[in-house]
């Protein structure tokens, strides 16, 4: 009742990570979930992976959180 959304900024996608956003979704809660990663990350082999889902490359990450607004 404290909470109308959550934007979420992980280091690292897991089991557990993915259980709380699968919560907050459930609940309700639009959730955007920023993965901050070294470059190495992809999106096709992410498990279970939430959407939205922005991946933020920490070497480009002025241009990848541009991205987020177009």
């Amino acid at each position: 009742a404290q909470c109308s959304s959550f934007v979420c900024v992980l280091l690292q996608w897991d089991q557990q990570r993915s259980r709380l956003i699968h919560a907050l979704t459930t609940a309700g809660l639009p959730v955007a979930v920023f993965l901050v990663h070294d470059g190495s990350t992809r999106r096709e082999a992410l498990v279970d992976p939430p959407e939205p889902l922005y991946l933020i490359d920490y070497h480009t990450v002025e241009a990848d959180l541009a991205a987020v607004g177009r």
